[in-house]
């Protein structure tokens, strides 16, 4: 959806003096509302023509100063992680466009990546900020659940799915989650209070930490070699940083894992199909649902949860026995692909977040059939936003990759990429 005569009516107007006054901002299209927008979800069937007002959030991303001038790209109802649907199709990656952007929040990170904006909403359950980040080299961080508002028309897949940003700077994505950050008159939940605003920790040192890393996989099979290079980079990069670093896996029966988030989420994406029959008063027709969304709600009724009277209340709950991950380590460092879902689904209603940051720019176009540049995820345990800001800002200390003046992270020593302009040739389905 294009806003632009709007989006240039309001940077001509008396915009907010907040951190971002006068950016250009894009809303992802599923969850958020924005006044007098069309709301799609990505699908044929769930459409509002016009929403009636602005989401919480959106209010917060008004008042930061951001002019609203449109919204991106999202597979329906947020499923996958690629971005194409039947009714807003195949959104692609502006890196090349034979690549995929990632999912679902792929709309966001082409345009950010594209340089259209300097950075986008887009929100995350098991992968969809983190995904696309990886794939456009951008910044994607999953923060805590309940960091910033949920939307009000989303049931947040049952605590899964948070909304932040990508963007092209930690610097921006920390000074984001200040304007937006905070709670939410009526959450049946509240993340723990944070120790101080975000921003200030971009450059600052989080002191001597211990991290784990791990390349395992939930097949058993080993990520292709350029990625296993990557990480063992990293580790090796930050153990020179003075990190204590080693090599732990998860210790987690992936089958009986996947299996339980498999079953709650589909029995939950049935369930969210349910609501807009209500809402619509009427089946969906034929061809009104893409496959996957077809197929879980046609599977869902033998096995579909109970709806408390407001969605957001439902939430998966830890398992007894504490943080699988950072018993031993205050950090889990992993691939940039891999091990999302296994992840998320582990936690108290706030109580970890994930961020993934590129490694270094390709001086070469990516091969054939792989989406992801280099880059690797950092996650942390509950609360701990801060502690993650510090840590994607390898910039601020010494062989870290740094930012350079036009937005991209490169190494010392490595070949700086050319500058990019992005007026042509932008990448279709945004």
């Amino acid at each position: 959806y294009k806003a632009y005569d709007e989006a240039r009516a309001a940077a001509s107007g008396d915009l907010p003096d907040g951190p971002f006054r006068g950016v250009p901002f894009l809303i992802k299209d599923l969850g958020a509302r924005v006044e007098g927008w069309p709301r799609t979800s990505g699908s044929r069937f769930a459409q509002v023509a016009a929403d009636p007002d602005d989401s919480e959030l959106v209010r917060r991303y008004r008042a930061a100063g951001v002019v609203l001038a449109g919204k991106t790209n999202t597979p329906e109802f947020g499923i996958p992680g690629v971005t194409i649907s039947e009714r807003l199709g195949v959104c692609r990656n502006p890196w090349n466009p034979e690549h995929i952007s990632g999912g679902s929040s792929g709309g966001a990170a082409a345009a950010v990546a594209a340089g259209m904006v300097p950075l986008a909403h887009a929100s995350d359950g098991l992968g969809s900020i983190r995904i696309p980040a990886a794939c456009c080299g951008l910044v994607g961080m999953k923060i805590t659940r309940d960091r910033t508002p949920i939307c009000e028309v989303s049931d947040g897949a049952l605590g899964f799915s948070v909304h932040h940003v990508v963007s092209r700077t930690v610097r921006d994505s920390a000074a984001m989650l200040d304007a937006t950050g905070y709670a939410q008159i009526g959450d049946p939940f509240q993340a723990p209070a944070k120790d101080g605003p975000y921003l200030a920790e971009v450059g600052r040192s989080p002191g001597r930490l211990r991290i784990a890393w791990s390349t395992e996989t939930p097949s058993g099979k080993p990520i292709p070699e350029e990625m296993q290079a990557a990480v063992e980079r990293t580790a090796e990069a930050l153990r020179h940083l003075g990190h204590e670093v080693f090599e732990r896996g998860l210790g987690v029966d992936y089958r009986a894992l996947y299996r339980a988030q498999g079953l709650a989420s589909a029995a939950n994406a049935s369930a969210n199909v349910s609501r807009w029959v209500e809402a619509l008063g009427r089946e969906p027709a034929e061809g009104e649902l893409g496959p996957l969304a077809r197929r879980a709600y046609d599977a869902g009724p033998p096995r579909r949860l109970a709806r408390p009277a407001d969605g957001r209340h439902a939430r998966v709950r830890q398992a007894p026995g504490g943080d699988l991950r950072h018993d031993a380590a205050g950090q889990l460092h992993r691939p940039a692909f891999g091990l999302a879902a296994a992840v998320d689904v582990e936690g108290r209603p706030a109580d970890r977040h994930d961020v993934h940051r590129p490694l270094r720019r390709r001086s070469h176009p990516l091969p054939p059939r792989r989406a992801a540049r280099d880059g690797a995820a950092l996650e942390g345990p509950q609360a701990a936003d801060l502690e993650l800001v510090d840590d994607a800002q390898l910039g601020h200390q010494q062989g870290g990759a740094r930012e350079d003046h036009d937005g991209g992270d490169f190494i010392p020593g490595e070949p700086r990429p050319a500058r990019r302009t992005h007026s042509h040739n932008l990448p279709p389905g945004c």
